[in-house]
């Protein structure tokens, strides 16, 4: 849509928040019946949350939601700290893609898509309709032309929408959906296709844009799905968890290249290249308040100190150029997935060292670096609540 005067700064429109049903089942391995999906997550439900109430301190951030520590940056670094970028009128922006070219910043949120000036002025924007708290935009050409994806959960389909905001389909309503990814597997389609990892024993499946079931494979609770490419294969790759904590490689036409144990319970993940940008994609994840690299083979090759995150975290990650500090860092944002609202921002040096920390006040589920050239620092953008962050 075209951002109009009535609007509130920075393009969204203004949609109502309609609570969700939306949450975190990783916990459960149960893989068939309803009844017994209903009846474990609940009970999952009462056990963690009365578990985590006790070990981890309580407090409330400024925007009066629960998180787990106090606001405020932990560890500092000379010359990064954070600065209002733009202003949005979605609650929670969960993707973020940066075009090198011109340098404008496309997010998507909730109810909506928009694409910003690196100095944060609108560009174009456009809702959608209904509501998902996972969105991943999917590129289609040209700086505004993002279309996006609704990721899905047990209450509501994933839905793949054009760059102009119209549905090209919607998973049918059946098995919950744990996740979903859409990415071009298959380079000579003209339209990327879409793979749907399922709660209880729906497996994985993907479809292509007009929503035909091109596979399905069986697996139990997979719980998260990402697009990456694995050494060794030339095709871009499916790589998901699932009830075994088990990392599972899948080649295009879903066929089981690798699955492996890491020695931790692998669940939500995700992926960035290490040490460079042209190195090949690890895995990160966090089971237990620290972030440990893996490749997708099970070996952990680097262990991350976290200390302001509980573990079993939602993860996004990037790699950026921070003045003063040789090679290219990690950036690591890390939304708690079951508890409170804030999140962590973590920063660390090419050799692993924790160089930066801050704990948001609001929950920030995106992170992408505005790249340059020639070597020169570079700008972190991280996508929040109803607020795109510079650093």
């Amino acid at each position: 849509m075209t951002v109009s005067s009535t609007e509130p700064p920075g393009g969204f429109p203004l949609v109502r928040r309609y609570v969700s049903a939306e949450l975190d089942w990783r916990f459960i391995m149960v893989k068939r019946s309803p009844f017994l999906w209903i009846a474990g997550a609940a009970a999952s439900m009462l056990l963690v949350g009365g578990c985590l109430s006790q070990l981890l301190p309580t407090v409330t951030s400024p925007g009066g939601a629960p998180a787990s520590f106090p606001p405020g940056v932990k560890t500092a670094h000379p010359g990064f700290s954070r600065k209002l970028l733009a202003t949005t009128t979605t609650e929670t922006i969960s993707s973020v893609l940066i075009d090198p070219a011109s340098g404008n910043i496309a997010a998507g949120g909730s109810e909506g898509v928009g694409v910003w000036s690196s100095t944060g002025a609108v560009r174009s924007s456009y809702s959608l309709p209904g509501r998902d708290e996972r969105v991943q935009l999917v590129p289609k050409s040209g700086a505004n032309g993002y279309g996006c994806l609704f990721r899905g959960s047990w209450a509501s389909p994933s839905r793949l929408f054009d760059p102009a905001g119209k549905q090209y389909w919607a998973v049918p309503y059946g098995q919950g959906v744990d996740d979903a990814i859409a990415a071009n597997f298959l380079p000579q389609a003209a339209r990327p296709q879409v793979v749907v990892g399922y709660n209880g024993g729906g497996g994985i499946s993907m479809f292509d844009a007009a929503g035909k079931l091109l596979w399905n494979k069986s697996d139990g609770n997979v719980w998260h799905v990402e697009a990456l490419h694995v050494a060794g294969t030339p095709e871009l790759c499916i790589v998901h968890s699932n009830a075994g904590g088990e990392i599972t490689v899948r080649n295009p036409r879903g066929a089981q290249i690798s699955k492996v144990s890491p020695g931790f319970y692998f669940s939500w993940f995700t992926a960035v290249p290490w040490p460079n940008r042209n190195s090949n994609e690890m895995l990160l994840a966090n089971p237990s308040g620290k972030f440990l690299l893996v490749d997708t083979n099970g070996n952990i090759k680097l262990t991350l100190a976290a200390p302001h995150s509980p573990g079993l975290d939602e993860l996004h990650a990037c790699l950026i150029r921070i003045k003063g500090q040789p090679g290219l860092c990690l950036a690591v944002v890390a939304a708690p997935a079951n508890v409170g609202k804030g999140s962590t921002l973590s920063l660390y040096s090419n050799s692993g060292t924790l160089i930066f920390e801050e704990v948001l006040p609001e929950m920030c589920r995106s992170v992408a670096a505005l790249t340059r050239t020639k070597n020169q620092p570079e700008t972190l953008i991280v996508g929040g609540t109803n607020h795109l962050w510079r650093y």
